[in-house]
């Protein structure tokens, strides 16, 4: 989870990408 701060701004963008990252 590397995208926490970046998902703050774009968390529904970064939603999908974090979930790659699981």
């Amino acid at each position: 989870m590397k995208h926490i701060t970046i998902a703050r701004s774009t968390e529904k963008k970064d939603n999908l990408d974090s979930n790659k990252d699981l």
